[in-house]
């Protein structure tokens, strides 16, 4: 897909948000959390690695940061399916971050954003906040990609926003494409 044609589909945007909200190492930009359910358009979010965060309902490994429920999120079995409007993930961004930050294994992206899509909603936004835009998890489409831009020496933040379809109309979406090649 060309540049252009992007564009066309994908909304981009930048936001200035100029000091974290807490003192948690992590933690999201002053501002953030109101952006972003601005952008969901819900407060009904399964939050996964929310750290110090308590927006929507908050899973995170580190019981010391009080999250609803203190579980890993590559498999959350105990949550059925299509039950959250929307869905928000904040991994650790590295290997070295997960270790040396948050004392955990680096997170398998496969299996934690396959989770976090089974558990929202068809027609539910999936955020995903990042160092650089995410690649399109599985049953979705691309909706937005925000730049947020932090203080000096900060790394900016990318927010990718996804919209959860339903494997019949991925299917037929794939089938109009190839027909129109």
């Amino acid at each position: 897909m060309k540049i252009e044609e992007v564009k066309k589909k994908v909304k981009l945007s930048v936001h200035w948000l100029p000091r974290p909200a807490s003192k948690y190492h992590g933690s999201y930009p002053l501002g953030f959390e109101n952006l972003i359910v601005d952008k969901l358009g819900t407060k009904n979010i399964i939050h996964f690695f929310c750290g110090s965060s308590k927006l929507g309902y908050c899973i995170d490994i580190n019981p010391d940061v009080k999250p609803d429920l203190v579980a890993n999120v590559e498999n959350l079995k105990q949550i059925p399916d299509n039950t959250f409007e929307a869905g928000l993930a904040d991994p650790p961004y590295t290997k070295k971050f997960a270790r040396d930050l948050y004392n955990c294994e680096y997170p398998q992206w496969s299996k934690w954003v396959n989770e976090l899509v089974r558990i929202v909603k068809v027609g539910g936004l999936v955020a995903i906040m990042h160092n650089y835009p995410q690649p399109k998890p599985k049953n979705t489409n691309y909706v937005e990609v925000i730049s947020i831009l932090c203080r000096i020496k900060q790394y900016t933040k990318v927010v990718s926003i996804f919209r959860k379809t339903s494997q019949a109309a991925q299917r037929m979406s794939k089938e109009m494409c190839a027909a129109c090649e």
